[in-house]
């Protein structure tokens, strides 16, 4: 958003981003160009078919169109596209132009077939990339696993599993930046802390290599950007500030948008020289560097896919920058039969997500949304529908039409729509509440039940409650709770505030099993006593943040970031 937007300062053309909760003001129709995540375009296409109103988009540029296949957001992607694609079938708008664009597609041609596509395809790379595996003190390139070089750091650097440390601060010696990919926001952190505990080691002596690293950094910069970040909503944060103070970031999604903006912006500039990350940063940012570290192969406690690793050191050379870029993946002796796999395999070929599991359940939201848009009003257009999806590609037309019976007769069941004459659909209220809340069918369900006991039961003496009512399940479903925290801090609530839990559906027998992982959280049953227990806790972390407690302080309180 912030480079189209500095492209065409000046132009007339506005440009602005939706994302999260965030809309500019004048919404949807006061901007030429709309940078949106998938969850957010989605949302406005929907209400946009709502409106029979497309006669002003002329364009969708999809990036990195490989996430059709990412198992959590594929799916809203894949919606996105299928609706698109049906209007301009069926003529109900101009036409749209689709732009996909992807540098880890193997199945292009079939993704081209789909979107009745012009397919446009190389292998150029403007800057050359060299993968490197190093195990220990041993480094083979991913051309060649026969053979081997072995490493021998120039200066010595203690407790530096990897070399990781050495290989970052030989970077900013060389005049470059260094992206590392770690598995978790605290190793991050940690790593991103060592590495300018390092450089602030090594820069305060009085050798030659002092004199170079202290080069390097440019102090002024550095100043403007600590300033910035105190300048932020939330302020500077000390471990942050620690790491910038030395030319050292990190990058994860406890960052709020202002932070990894400063961060970003720093590290273009290379006034950041060294930007520790989790693997979100490697796909949609784009931040390229000299040189790329992979902490690990092991992210989430299993190996990491091949699109994953492809997207990460393909963030190595930065164009009209450098003249080559490098990726190292650090393996220890016992990962390196595993590493050399990694590097050596080919991409999987991209497939509809609305094939995961049981096919009536995946297509319940697509058919819901295009149902309660009005787009569709018969059965017959919601076969039409289906047969435009990616799924209809690669499965049997019987088992796809045979899974739209099954969602149909699922939603006219729990009220969301009605047949009429066994081929006209109309929809209910609920639906289009759905449609406009972006929900599921399952937690528009689950929403109605808890609105429905509240009506029975409001407790009125303190905000909580009515907090708990509007926290997104978009919110908390992204909560990680820490179940023993979660149950102390429960013991220690006052009991009007455990009463508001216990109306909601907390459980403190439920919290005792989850402390004690005794539990089966994957289970269907404990599906929905899991979201209530995460919605109760983030009101509680909402509800400290509406009492103007600092943002530091309720992170730290809920163990967030």
């Amino acid at each position: 958003m912030l480079y189209f937007q500095d492209l065409l300062v000046g132009s007339g053309v506005r440009v602005e981003g939706f994302m999260g909760s965030y809309n500019p003001p004048g919404g949807f129709r006061a901007v030429h160009v709309a940078i949106c995540t998938i969850e957010k375009a989605n949302s406005l296409i929907n209400r946009l078919l709502e409106e029979n109103n497309f006669d002003n988009i002329g364009c969708v540029v999809v990036d990195e169109l490989h996430l059709l296949g990412d198992p959590h957001r594929g799916y809203l992607l894949e919606l996105l596209l299928t609706k698109l694609k049906y209007i301009s079938k069926k003529g109900l708008c101009p036409p749209i132009q689709i732009v996909g664009m992807s540098a880890t597609l193997p199945n292009l041609d079939v993704l081209a077939k789909w979107l009745d596509a012009t397919l446009y395809k190389t292998d150029f790379r403007p800057i050359p990339l060299i993968e490197f595996i190093k195990v220990n003190r041993s480094i083979y390139k991913a051309t060649d696993l026969t053979s081997s070089e072995s490493f021998e750091p120039e200066f010595a650097i203690d407790n530096d599993p990897g070399d990781a440390i050495y290989l970052c601060i030989d970077t900013i010696l060389k005049g470059y930046s260094v992206l590392v990919f770690c598995p978790t926001k605290n190793w991050c952190e940690t790593l991103a802390l060592q590495i300018a505990g390092e450089v602030k080691r090594l820069g305060c002596s009085n050798t030659e290599l002092a004199v170079k690293i202290r080069k390097q950094l440019n102090s002024e910069a550095i100043s403007d950007t600590l300033q910035q970040l105190k300048n932020s909503p939330v302020g500077l944060e000390s471990v942050l500030g620690k790491c910038v103070s030395f030319g050292v970031a990190y990058h994860h999604a406890g960052l709020t948008l202002d932070e990894r903006d400063i961060v970003e912006g720093g590290f273009r500039k290379s006034v950041l020289r060294v930007l520790v990350a989790t693997s979100t940063l490697s796909s949609g940012v784009n931040l390229p560097a000299r040189r790329v570290i992979i902490r690990s192969p092991l992210f989430n406690g299993r190996m990491m896919d091949i699109l994953s690793y492809k997207q990460m050191v393909g963030r190595a050379g930065r164009m009209g920058k450098d003249t080559a870029g490098e990726s190292y993946l650090l393996c220890t002796e016992e990962q390196k039969s595993q590493g050399q796999k990694l590097v050596t395999s080919e991409l999987p070929s991209v497939e509809s997500c609305l094939g995961h599991s049981d096919l009536s359940n995946s297509l319940k939201r697509a058919v819901l949304e295009v149902v309660a848009s009005g787009l569709i009003s018969s059965y017959e257009e919601v076969q039409c529908y289906t047969n435009c999806t990616l799924l209809a590609v690669y499965e049997d037309s019987e088992k796809i039409s045979q899974a739209v019976q099954k969602c149909v007769k699922y939603l006219t069941t729990k009220g969301f729509i009605e047949l009429k004459n066994e081929t006209e659909i109309s929809v209910s209220s609920l639906a289009e509440a759905c449609l406009s809340a972006s929900m599921t069918p399952d937690q528009g369900l689950a929403l109605l039940a808890e609105l429905d006991k509240a009506r029975k039961c409001f407790v009125l003496d303190s905000d909580l409650h009515a907090v708990y009512q509007v926290t997104p399940f978009s919110v908390s479903n992204q909560w990680s709770l820490d179940w023993m925290k979660a149950f102390s801090m429960w013991e220690a609530l006052p009991k009007n505030v455990q009463k508001i839990g216990q109306l909601v559906g907390v459980d403190e027998r439920f919290l005792i099993k989850a402390m004690r992982g005794t539990m089966n959280f994957q289970a269907d049953n404990q599906v929905q006593n899991i979201a209530v227990h995460k919605r109760f806790f983030t009101a509680l972390a909402l509800q400290d943040l509406i009492n103007e407690i600092p943002l530091n302080k309720v992170a730290g309180k809920y163990g967030g970031n």
